[in-house]
């Protein structure tokens, strides 16, 4: 009975070691490089405004901050996404009698640096 489980535990320890045999796996994905340009002004009109801009980020994912206190007054056509993509920033009218200025944040994935864009809207 003993040498039965000595040759059971054998084939145990050979069948772990085979298994564990180190896999050959694809390389880790390098991300894209990340841009984000605006294609009209960033100053904006007390009248309003859309403004496009073009976010490249290849095939990697990318989402916006918007300070909350702005949502109001201004929005975003996409917040999140993938890929190349242009988006349109809209700017309500200013009727407060002060200037205002928001600054958006595109945050790349992969830990890339964030970009920042201002917009300053007068009155």
């Amino acid at each position: 009975m003993k040498s039965i489980n000595k040759i059971v535990i054998f084939v145990f320890v050979i069948f772990l070691a085979i298994s564990c045999k180190k896999q050959q796996l694809p390389d880790k994905p390098m991300p894209s490089p990340f841009s984000v340009i605006v294609e009209n002004s960033s100053a904006i009109p007390a009248a309003g405004s859309k403004v496009v801009v073009d976010i490249k980020a290849g095939s990697d994912g990318w989402w916006l901050t918007i300070p909350p206190e702005t949502k109001m007054w201004c929005a975003s056509s996409q917040v999140f996404g993938s890929g190349d993509k242009s988006i349109t920033i809209t700017f309500k009218p200013n009727t407060t009698g002060a200037s205002r200025a928001v600054s958006i944040i595109f945050n790349p994935t992969f830990d890339l640096p964030a970009q920042t864009i201002s917009f300053q809207q007068n009155f």
